[in-house]
């Protein structure tokens, strides 16, 4: 029942929708204009909703960037590491700005 519903609410937000995509295409953000946020996996072509980020109204600020970050790790598995995702801004309704990072594995906001 609840996949259901967040396929019904998956397939609303994707009406008149903004996309981001992540680095290796497998994360999707489609930002509805009068809904919020909708995040979605791509798992081999097929579409599983992960989440929804609910505002009343966002529209994206200027185009997605996409950002490359190499640093050095003083301890752990690998010494150099790199981290790499598309970033793009969201202004709500209320005059609020949203910051969305897409990565290859997951999502970020602030």
């Amino acid at each position: 029942m609840k996949y259901y519903l967040c396929f019904i609410l998956t397939a609303i937000f994707c009406y008149c929708s903004y996309g981001q995509t992540s680095v290796n295409n497998k994360i999707i953000v489609d930002a509805h204009e009068k809904k919020g946020l909708a995040v979605k996996y791509n798992n081999s072509g097929k579409m599983i909703p992960v989440a929804i980020i609910v505002s009343d109204e966002v529209s994206p600020i200027g185009e997605t960037d996409r950002v490359e970050v190499n640093y050095e790790m003083v301890t752990g598995k690998r010494r150099i590491c790199r981290n790499e995702y598309v970033e793009q801004k969201y202004l709500t309704q209320n005059g609020d700005t949203l910051t969305v990072r897409v990565y290859e594995d997951g999502i970020a906001w602030k």
